[in-house]
């Protein structure tokens, strides 16, 4: 039975990318309670911001995520827990349970490791999660892979984590190819095909059906398992600057995050009393927000996501016309989308009760529009986080009733905020600006043998700085102003400047160049280059088709090219991004 369902899959899904007012209070074994400090921390000497709200953490350490995830699973063992929206295929919360233990059993069948690598790269479908839990249960750790990066992008990724598998579609199954043959590292990458079988690939199907009853699977009771030191994820991320490095996620992190959000979200256990909360699997979960909303917390509420492998008007149209869909993850181009499309109208929205919006910032304009539309009372959860911190740290409160639109909300129980003035290092007060700096249970380890990076992004102490510019007010409210770091995002997706200046450096006419983000009307920001030539027999629309094959679409030059005399920078020889992006600002506009 698996075997035609994926291949069926197989065939659909890659026909379809080629061709195209309550508080949450969630109990965890009767662990959680809620208090209302009277005292604000705007008070407290050391300009520390906490939550309200207290959590009981201590109670999830030492708990592996498997253990966490599926703790409750007698309850909804038999509701739907994926569904792909294009194809129908479903799988049961059970049934991801018990397959995912299959694969894990094949993964140590076929020698895996407590600490090897698997990758993935695909779109959203339901087989991620039991591909995910599958190599927690072999205590392997899992990266995340964008399926439409270049074969280099993959590559690089693969050799820098040091991956030992992978698992994909046949579609990507070329690129996979030419990534091994360029890195000498991933001569021995192992691919696991989801759909039709390859010649010299494991098939997916096959795996699901190993007996695991004699597997030696993880769980918290594990003498071999550290939960506070054991990587089970290693998302990539720029962080305040440079090119993408791994994040090193815990059992403990991400545990930790997970009861963090549920106690912060405005969402409901499956139960009697409950109806099932649906959610709309669009936004990629190669990207650390939709991994963790949709990928975990979906299995500690016994909830439903509805897949959709890629963003198409039709599809996704018709997704929300014949689901009635509960919450929603919307980031500001979607938004868009929904208020300009006349096919759309309030009755897609009747049972929606909540969206959640993150990644980029989302204007007040679009969500009086969205609300508009609406026509009816909608809580517009906005957060705030970075994959370091697995991810989330700040969320509006299901109680706000949408009064703080604009704010990231105050920071998630069991997380402390400062403000941090970037000159003195002193802890700032209310309504003054600087940069965020978090601690709590949620932040990385650190990035994957990158301790120069690490050193630089997390203090002696234990504070992650954030590389953004923020302020908050006496309510504990925070608000994002602007970024100290350089990353640019284009439609809330990183990307570095400086991997792409070390790319356009490979050009033989470029001498120079910097990369920096400029206003987009559609994209928010999109990545510009101001290069100084060797030569001037190249023009500008040759030094941007040359990323073309070389860089996925949103690393793309769509801020357009611009040849400059010479690139401003400091006596550290550090890039003035800043100088170069107003003076584009000063004479241009937007892109």
């Amino acid at each position: 039975m698996e075997s035609s369902i994926i291949r069926v899959l197989g065939n659909q899904i890659q026909r379809r990318l080629v061709t195209s007012s309550k508080s949450l209070i969630w109990r965890h074994r009767g662990c959680l309670s809620f208090s209302v400090s009277p005292s604000l921390h705007s008070e407290n000497a050391q300009n520390i911001v906490k939550s309200d709200r207290e959590l009981n953490l201590s109670t999830f350490k030492g708990v592996a995520i498997t253990d966490y995830l599926f703790q409750d699973l007698g309850k909804w063992s038999n509701a739907v827990s994926m569904e792909c929206s294009l194809t129908g295929r479903k799988y049961t919360h059970g049934e991801i349970y018990n397959y995912s233990r299959g694969f894990a059993a094949a993964l140590q069948q076929m020698g895996y490791e407590k600490g090897d690598t698997l990758a993935i790269a695909l779109p959203n479908m339901p087989e991620y999660p039991i591909i995910t839990f599958g190599a927690w249960f072999s205590r392997l750790t899992v990266t995340l892979v964008n399926p439409t990066y270049t074969p280099f992008e993959i590559g690089k990724q693969l050799a820098d984590c040091q991956a030992k598998c992978i698992v994909t579609l046949p579609l990507f199954l070329p690129y996979i190819l030419q990534a091994k043959s360029a890195y000498p590292f991933l001569a021995s990458l192992k691919v696991i095909i989801i759909g039709e079988p390859q010649e010299g690939c494991h098939t997916f199907a096959e795996m699901l059906r190993v007996d695991s009853s004699s597997a030696n699977l993880a769980s918290s009771s594990d003498p071999d398992l550290n939960t506070e030191e054991d990587v089970i994820l290693l998302p990539y991320s720029s962080g305040t600057t440079g090119p993408p490095k791994g994040c090193m996620l815990t059992h403990s992190n991400l545990v930790m995050n997970c009861a963090q959000t549920n106690a912060t979200i405005n969402a409901l256990p499956f139960t009697d009393g409950n109806a099932q909360e649906i959610g709309l699997g669009l936004l990629p979960f190669f990207h650390i927000m939709a991994f963790q909303a949709l990928g975990l917390i979906t299995f500690t509420l016994g909830g439903k996501v509805l897949c959709l492998p890629r963003f198409e008007p039709e599809t996704f149209i018709d997704c929300l016309k014949n689901n009635k869909l509960s919450i929603m993850h919307v980031v500001a181009p979607l938004f868009q989308f929904i208020i300009s499309h006349p096919e759309l109208t309030k009755d897609e929205f009747s049972e929606c009760k909540t969206v959640f919006t993150g990644a980029c910032p989302t204007s007040r304009i679009l969500i009086d529009k969205f609300l508009e539309k609406a026509n009816k009372p909608i809580l517009i959860q906005e957060g705030y986080g970075m994959t370091e911190l697995s991810p989330l740290s700040h969320m509006i409160l299901a109680d706000s009733k949408n009064s703080k639109v604009g704010s990231v909300g105050p920071p998630i129980p069991g997380t402390e905020v400062k403000v941090v003035c970037p000159e003195t290092g002193k802890a700032l007060g209310p309504k003054e600006k600087g940069e965020i700096w978090i601690k709590g249970p949620q932040v990385m380890k650190g990035y994957f043998k990158n301790e120069e990076a690490t050193k630089a992004t997390i203090t002696s102490d234990g504070w992650l700085r954030t590389g953004d510019i923020g302020l908050y007010e006496e309510d504990k409210h925070f608000y994002i102003v602007d970024r100290l770091k350089e990353l640019i995002k284009v439609k809330g997706f990183q990307v570095s400047p400086s991997e792409l200046e070390a790319t356009l450096r490979i050009h033989p006419a470029v001498a120079d160049v910097a990369v920096v983000g400029v206003p987009h009307n559609e994209l928010g920001e999109a990545p510009r280059a101001f290069v100084v030539l060797k030569s001037s027999t190249v023009s500008e629309t040759e030094i941007a088709d040359f990323l073309k094959d070389k860089l996925s679409s949103h690393k793309q030059l769509t801020g357009g090219v611009q040849f400059v005399e010479e690139i401003p920078k400091a006596p550290s020889g550090k890039i003035l991004r800043r100088e170069l992006k107003a003076a584009f600002l000063e004479g241009q506009g937007k892109a």
